[in-house]
């Protein structure tokens, strides 16, 4: 699975996590409990919440190529007010 992550406040530039697992739920409470990637621990330690906003099936080529687009936000319901994007 490949899924973004929503910040609630931005961390200097970066407003959104893209990452990938094969189960998303204790994927989600590892970054919740900041034993995710660095980006998301920093979150959790500065009380910013994480919203999943995507989700797709895909493996670590869709999360790069997500990665490489830098346009997380054109997927985030919350930033694009659109509702679900696909890929």
């Amino acid at each position: 699975m490949v899924y973004i992550l929503h910040f609630s406040e931005p961390i200097h530039h970066a407003r959104h996590y893209t990452g990938y697992c094969k189960k998303i739920g204790p994927r989600l409470a590892a970054h919740n409990m900041g034993h995710g990637a660095r980006l998301t621990q920093v979150a959790v330690e500065r009380g910013i919440s994480l919203s999943l906003v995507y989700l797709a099936d895909g493996g670590r080529m869709v999360e790069r190529r997500l990665k490489s687009q830098h346009n997380a936000p054109r997927f985030c319901p919350i930033c694009n007010g659109k509702g679900w994007a696909k890929v």
